[in-house]
């Protein structure tokens, strides 16, 4: 049996005893996440006096998981494109012999194929755990304060996405020099003196992006192969300061900083971003950055339920239901020739 939307919520008791608890909970729980019943339309208080203890906070978690993860999937973050999503099983993850990948050879008839090795390089990161609580007392059910539960799910659920936001864009631009960890060692891994450089002190415009343009056409890898950056999956990252400029430069069919008004090379070349957590008003960055950044995913965001009727802490404060969510994983650097910083 299924509740349609706009069934008075008042009648739930009734529903409930022609159906049974379980089948009546499993049906609410079912339409609410498939978006049949909007969480605004439940009442908190309707399910505590239609329900037992069992099936109240399935039901009450149902509406919390709602407005939870919708506002995770509608945060405007820039951070999930910029990064490879990696399932890891491991509290420190290793990643051997990412970028010592050799070039195929030539195989004569009947002879073998040779056969690529890992090699002794590896990168390393630490996965975390981020999560928070939620409680539904005996006074939140008595005063009925649906409303205010469901805001502070969405509150959590935005709240997680700027942590993961965060913690990306803060790692995809090095702030703390800590995500990329070669032989497990931290190492800057923007730099202007490796043999083959992923960095320039020119500052931002039309200069600065032809260094970054040169540094690119020069890279090379382990092996002495040239690196090429998909010219599809480029973005730009840019400061609030540096957005107008980099909008413009983006834009303009001329070069913005030209007399002569000659045509604009990098016209329509990056999508250009910006975050809050791009501190630097002078630094920016040029890339194909899910090439070498990873979000290693050991959970995604998930909610969890507890009864809490019959346990020491419900006991004493009251506590009818606790919900606890969380996410697990880290973002992490595998290589860093395919992206690039800038900088006065």
């Amino acid at each position: 049996m299924k509740f349609e939307i706009g069934k008075d919520f008042n009648l739930l008791k009734q529903k409930v005893k022609d159906v049974g608890v379980d089948v009546a909970c499993q049906a609410i729980c079912e339409d609410i996440d498939e978006g049949k019943i909007q969480p605004e339309e439940c009442s908190i208080k309707d399910f505590a006096e239609a329900m037992d203890t069992t099936h109240f906070p399935k039901a009450v978690g149902a509406l919390i998981n709602k407005k939870l993860i919708g506002a995770y999937d509608a945060f405007p973050g820039i951070g999930k494109g910029l990064v490879t999503t990696v399932p890891s099983n491991k509290q420190t993850e290793t990643v051997v012999g990412f970028d010592e990948v050799d070039t195929p050879d030539v195989v004569s008839e009947g002879m073998p194929y040779g056969e690529t090795g890992f090699g002794e390089k590896y990168v390393t990161a630490t996965n975390y755990k981020y999560g928070r609580l939620i409680s539904v007392t005996e006074e939140t059910i008595k005063f009925d304060q649906t409303g205010q539960i469901l805001q502070r799910a969405k509150k959590i659920g935005e709240k997680a996405a700027l942590k993961q936001e965060q913690l990306i864009v803060e790692g995809v631009i090095d702030t703390n020099s800590t995500v990329y960890k070669p032989t497990n060692v931290a190492t800057a891994l923007y730099s202007t003196s490796r043999t083959y450089p992923n960095a320039t002190a020119t500052v931002f415009g039309e200069a600065g992006l032809e260094a970054i343009d040169n540094l690119i056409d020069e890279m090379k890898d382990d092996n002495g192969d040239p690196v090429y950056v998909m010219p599809n999956a480029m973005k730009m990252l840019v400061p609030s300061e540096l957005k107008m400029e980099a909008w413009q430069l983006m834009n303009s069919v001329n070069t913005p900083e030209s007399a002569e008004n000659a045509k604009n090379y990098f016209n329509g070349r990056y999508p250009v971003l910006t975050s809050p957590f791009l501190t630097s008003s002078t630094n920016y960055w040029v890339g194909d950055f899910a090439q070498d950044f990873w979000w290693l995913q050991v959970y995604p965001l998930q909610l969890m339920t507890r009864n809490m009727t019959d346990t020491d802490e419900g006991f004493k404060r009251d506590i009818i239901a606790q919900y606890k969510t969380r996410f697990f994983g880290a973002i992490m650097a595998v290589d860093y020739r395919h992206s690039y910083k800038g900088a006065a």
